[in-house]
């Protein structure tokens, strides 16, 4: 009887110390898509300063600067343990759909903007920055 409760108590301290991995990465995605978010934030205020090649090539620059923190917070996320529950995943997913819809509205006030050619050149800068939180 005693062995069956030391056993009983010795899983209950095993539980407990595994429910970190139950969750996942909660925190990491999160600071994820905190990082997507000032990232998008600040594209919008750049491009709508400066809707031409000059506000493209400054949110460039301001993507380079911040691209090797957006990467080790997406790498954070892919080599935490993923866990049993998926809300952080479905959370990811949906901030990931309205990232993207946030981009097209960027892209369309580039597109209305004093020029088409500066709208495709936002393309590859678009590309790059899902290619890096993905």
């Amino acid at each position: 009887m005693k062995v069956i409760l030391l056993m009983l108590v010795a899983l209950s301290f095993v539980f407990v110390t595994a429910c970190g991995t139950i969750y996942g990465p909660v925190k990491e995605s999160q600071a994820l898509m905190e990082a997507r978010d000032d990232m998008v934030t600040q594209w919008s205020k750049i491009i709508k300063a400066s809707p031409d090649d000059a506000g493209i090539a400054e949110a460039r620059k301001y993507f380079e600067s911040k691209k090797a923190d957006l990467i080790a917070k997406r790498d954070a996320v892919k080599n935490a343990p993923q866990g049993f529950n998926s809300d952080w995943r479905t959370n990811l997913f949906t901030h990931e759909m309205r990232t993207g819809k946030e981009l097209d509205a960027i892209s369309n006030q580039i597109a209305v903007g004093p020029s088409y050619a500066s709208a495709e050149k936002f393309k590859p800068l678009r590309k790059e920055f899902e290619d890096a939180y993905r």
